[in-house]
Formats: structure tokens, C-alpha cells, sequence
């Protein structure tokens, strides 16, 4: 029910905003300056390894998020002993996050990302290999502290290649949320 609703609405929406005639949206001289300075931005090395990164990890954060819980109750997992996976994880994620943030700027690069993206694939071998709830477990709890790294370096990446791109810490804040 809620997919149809909300397929619904954005039917509607999209139908709504199709209809619109006015001139809003159409390419000012402010927007088209806005779109310099994001194409510049995408160019710039460390600003796109810092999308790209935080892009991966909302694909994967979501897929866990949605996907771990679904398939710890077809095994018969309890909504508590779930929760419980969960809060391991989180507290693995928030102490690898505040070691990573200890380490400063010789935590921050794209080959510290590009170590962390490949060991985020290699933890997807475990529940690509079995679904038994001891291997979903553990890779809920591998994949914390892995996350956590991916998440921690990435504002402080693209804010180091936002300067080169001449865009503020705003500009980069907002791409990558």
C-alpha cells in the first residue's frame, strides 16, 4: 500500500509539474553560473571520488537497511535480536568512525576509499554465499566499521577538492546530501 500511494502521488506530481507553463525553472544568468561552478566541481578529482563514495554508501545503507531486517525475519529472527545486530553495528560503525576521525588528513584520500569500497564488496560475499542468519549477522557487523570509513572520509575529501572546483563548503555539503 504504501508503493501504491506513493506511485500515485508521483503521478500526480509529475502530470502537475509536466502542466506548469510558467517560466519558472527555465535558465537564468544565476543559474546557468550555478551550473558552471557544478560542472567544474564534478571535474575536480576528489570532489567526484567523494560523490561517488557517498553515493555507494547510501546504496549501500539502504540495501542493508531495507534487505537485512527482511531476511532476519524469514529466518525467524526476533524484531529485538534484529535490533540488537543492529545496535552492534551502529557502535562499530560510531567507534571506527571516531578512529578514522582521529587520524585526521592521513585518513583522507581516495586510496584510503578506494581499500574500503573493495572491502565493502568483499563483505557482500557473505551474504551472496549464504542468507542463514549467522551469515547475515556477520555481515551486518563486518560491514559497520567499513561503512564508517567510506562515510567518515568522504565530506572531508570533497571539501579539500571543493576549493580547486571554486565552490564553497555549502555547495559541496548540499551535493552531497
Amino acid at each position: 500500500a504504501p508503493f501504491t500511494v506513493t506511485a500515485a502521488m508521483t503521478v500526480l506530481l509529475a502530470a502537475g509539474l509536466a502542466a506548469d507553463h510558467s517560466n519558472t525553472g527555465h535558465t537564468t544568468p544565476a543559474a546557468a553560473a550555478t551550473t558552471r561552478a557544478l560542472s567544474s566541481a564534478l571535474r575536480e578529482r576528489r570532489v567526484g571520488v567523494s560523490l561517488v563514495l557517498m553515493t555507494l554508501g547510501g546504496l549501500l545503507g539502504g540495501a542493508v537497511n531495507l534487505l537485512v531486517p527482511l531476511q532476519l525475519h524469514r529466518n525467524g529472527v526476533t524484531t529485538a535480536a534484529i535490533g540488537l545486530a543492529f545496535a552492534v553495528s551502529a557502535i562499530l560503525f560510531i567507534g571506527t568512525s571516531a578512529g578514522v576521525a582521529q587520524l585526521g588528513d592521513r585518513a583522507v584520500s581516495a586510496g584510503i576509499g578506494a581499500v574500503a569500497t573493495a572491502a565493502a564488496a568483499v563483505t557482500l560475499v557473505i551474504v551472496l554465499a549464504s542468507t542463514s542468519t549467522v551469515a547475515v549477522v556477520a555481515f551486518l557487523i563486518v560491514r559497520g566499521p567499513i561503512a564508517a570509513v567510506i562515510y567518515t572520509i568522504t565530506f572531508p575529501l570533497g571539501v579539500r577538492g571543493r576549493r580547486e572546483a571554486g565552490i564553497g563548503v555549502a555547495t559541496m555539503a548540499a551535493l552531497l546530501n
